[in-house]
């Protein structure tokens, strides 16, 4: 990153005391974690999202806990 972007680089050790995975593979992950992309996550979103059943099914699930998702308009 050069100085004239106004931007300051982080450093491995900075992004690793941080306790979340980064997006860099040259920065460990948090301590006592394998790599992220080493668990099983998100990893089939594209399939997920294009199975239309299983979201209608997930969503009347998440409106049992919370209620039915009101829009009172956009975001401030």
């Amino acid at each position: 990153m050069s100085p004239e972007s106004g931007a300051r680089p982080f450093k491995p050790e900075q992004q690793a005391s941080t306790g979340t995975w980064s997006v860099r593979r040259d920065v460990p992950p948090p301590s006592g974690y394998k790599p992220i992309f080493s668990y099983k996550v998100a990893n089939d979103y594209r399939d997920f999202l294009g199975n239309e059943t299983q979201l209608i099914e997930l969503r009347k699930r998440f409106e049992q806990y919370t209620g039915p998702v009101v829009n009172v308009g956009g975001v401030r």
